[in-house]
């Protein structure tokens, strides 16, 4: 049982140093929406 507490400390240590979720989706949505308009400057994909 010692094993699981010490594994959860660990994570819990780790938990603080996780960037926010919420922040890394917006920064990955931003990035499709530019490809995506990119491309369809391009003409690469149907707008």
């Amino acid at each position: 049982m010692s094993e699981m507490r010490n594994l959860r400390e660990a994570l819990k240590a780790r938990e603080a140093l996780a960037p926010d979720p919420d922040a890394v989706l917006a920064g990955a949505h931003g990035r499709i929406r530019r490809r995506r308009a990119q491309r369809r400057i391009a003409g690469v994909a149907p707008g």
